[in-house]
């Protein structure tokens, strides 16, 4: 199983920030530098774990939005 996190411009242009799993863990705060984030968790339902918890902060348009991704073992 594994988390990846992207960005989306206003042009519609997509960029992987990261892909994230139990052997790959992010920084405590993964910052976009657009008003849009795409997180996505896929699955292979092979192993059953704790699995994964994440916040997101929105903040004022003129300061870039936040997430934190924080990994249970």
């Amino acid at each position: 199983d594994y988390v990846k996190v992207k960005e989306e411009s206003m042009a519609g242009d997509v960029t992987t920030l990261g892909r994230y799993c139990m052997t790959k863990l992010p920084l405590p705060i993964i910052q976009s530098s657009t008003n849009k984030m795409i997180v996505t968790f896929y699955s292979d339902h092979a192993i059953s774990a704790k699995g994964f918890n994440a916040s997101y902060t929105s903040v004022p348009a003129t300061i870039r939005g936040i997430i934190s991704l924080m990994f249970h073992a």
